[in-house]
């Protein structure tokens, strides 16, 4: 099934479509306001929620979005139609959906995507369905585009809000010129070599709240030794005793790791939860490591991020982590 997308601008189309230009949306990036019958809702709600709620490990596990459910008939449902992330569930001509539709309907079976139809900065995502019987079917169906519509527009938020400064790309330059490798961070990142090979990145922000946030790039020579999980976190225990602000120890009762796609034979990538070696100052936070073998340069590398944000959610945080870790480069 495709995704169709619709934007819907300009003075004509806020009359068109009820969008009111001095409506600015509502709601955080991971809210989602699904209008949809009770009926419809009753049918599907925990198969949705178990979809969209999903969990993500970070330090804790945390919901990847909170949905909130109102039905038309409900009237809060003029204020929750404002929200910044919307799902609509309906016949196309039910009153609720028609708002958010195009002139011309796509084919049947097909997710719509529209812009700004009850507020500004507002997305909207139509479920069409020929009746309310079939509504529950057809939103089972649908789940797996659902999710992926939502973590789609999610990764493109947060990679907007992180380079809000810009991305330093003569950093990148510099890199590969110099170091062999490169790597894109925001231009706000603060960078600094350590020796002969070891870079380290840092955005720290203390406005509203300590938000640390580090990324580390160094290497070894003899791209035929690439490490196991277990020589990775020694790796990574060695470097976070010497060179953190705080003594860092990796916390190995939950790691995760895989081999790393796209990239050469061996090289792995580990995720977990750092804590801090000083009992009379508990800290921690989540971390991301990866051994990137290069074979051309006949080198391992470890690049490894962490995040210290105490007291707030932190998936969004990792996200531009491993945003910045995945334009790692080493091929010349």
């Amino acid at each position: 099934m495709r995704l169709i997308v619709y934007t819907l601008l300009g003075g004509l189309s806020f009359l068109l479509y009820g969008c009111s230009s001095s409506t600015l949306a509502l709601g955080d990036a991971t809210s989602v306001v699904v209008i949809a019958p009770d009926s419809v809702w009753d049918a599907v709600e925990d198969s949705v929620r178990a979809v969209l709620e999903s969990r993500v490990y970070t330090v804790r596990d945390e919901r990847m979005f909170d949905l909130t459910h109102v039905a038309p008939t409900d009237p809060d449902w003029g204020r929750l139609r404002v929200w910044k992330q919307v799902l609509v569930i309906g016949r196309p001509d039910d009153p609720w959906v028609q708002p958010a539709l195009p002139r011309t309907l796509p084919a049947d079976g097909e997710l719509i995507e529209s812009q700004d139809v009850w507020a500004r900065g507002q997305t909207v995502a139509v479920l069409t369905v020929p009746d309310e019987a079939a509504a529950a079917d057809r939103t089972l169906e649908m789940l797996p585009e659902l999710k992926e519509f939502f973590t789609r527009r999610y990764l493109e938020y947060v990679r907007s809000r992180m380079f809000t400064s810009g991305a330093d790309t003569a950093l990148r330059t510099m890199l590969r010129d110099e170091a062999g490798f490169s790597v894109l961070v925001p231009n706000i990142y603060e960078w600094r070599r350590e020796g002969e090979s070891i870079y380290r990145f840092a955005n720290t922000n203390i406005t509203g709240g300590r938000i640390d946030r580090s990324v580390l790039v160094t290497w070894r020579d003899g791209a035929d030794r690439a490490p196991t999980v277990d020589e990775l976190l020694d790796w990574r225990d060695e470097i976070a005793r010497t060179l953190y602000p705080w003594e860092q120890v990796a916390d190995r009762e939950r790691i995760d790791s895989r081999a790393l796609d796209g990239a050469s034979a061996g090289s792995i990538e580990v995720n977990g939860a750092w804590t801090g070696t000083d009992p009379d100052f508990p800290m921690g936070g989540p971390f991301l490591s990866r051994a990137v073998v290069c074979p051309e340069q006949d080198r391992v590398y470890l690049i490894d991020a962490w995040l210290y944000a105490p007291s707030r959610g932190k998936y969004e945080y990792v996200l531009q982590l491993e945003t910045i870790l995945n334009s790692f480069d080493c091929e010349s």
